[in-house]
């Protein structure tokens, strides 16, 4: 038996720890694919355009939780392209795409139990996106009102509410002569 050359003997990738900067939490993935997650991450969060720790938050929970939704997809669509080229494969036909065909159900079929787990955390997935994304969306409103009504009162009139806010918490806050 012939030992195979370098050429031919694929190389693993090399995998690499990392610190999240925000959530300080450790990751182990490929360099490549570290990079590609945080363009993703960045330019996802960006354009959802958070203001402060909790919309940040959610709008990091958003892209984070699409970039893992969008993960299972491609590996579903791995899964069904590697039924394509197994060694057991027993269709042949002579329309290249019937066998495609085939080949996709029979892969279906070997693997509905994986199958029906990608289903489920797509499912969980995709609720998730939507309940921190709709938590974003009314955050962001509730800001923006409260912008929208502070700018509609004169200044002077803020600075005395706020004024006679503080003054009233401090004499409540005092202890009471007997």
């Amino acid at each position: 038996m012939q030992q195979p050359d370098e050429t031919t003997i694929p190389k693993k990738p090399s995998l690499f720890g990392f610190k999240d900067p925000v959530t300080g939490l450790t990751h182990v993935m490929t360099n490549e694919d570290r990079i590609a997650r945080l363009d993703f991450i960045r330019d996802f969060v960006q354009d959802l355009d958070p203001w402060g720790r909790v919309e940040i938050h959610f709008a990091r929970t958003v892209a984070l939780d699409s970039w893992r939704l969008n993960r299972l997809k491609a590996v579903e669509e791995n899964a069904f392209a590697y039924g394509q080229v197994l060694p057991d494969k027993h269709f042949d036909h002579d329309i290249v795409e019937v066998e495609h065909a085939i080949g996709h159900a029979h892969t279906f079929m070997i693997h509905a139990k994986a199958m029906n787990l990608l289903s489920l955390c797509e499912s969980r997935l995709t609720r998730n996106i939507k309940t921190f994304l709709d938590l974003l969306l009314k955050l962001q409103a509730t800001r923006s009102q409260r912008k929208t009504n502070s700018q509609s009162k004169p200044v002077v009139e803020l600075h005395v509410q706020t004024a006679t806010a503080a003054a009233a918490a401090t004499t409540e806050d005092q202890p009471k002569a007997a």
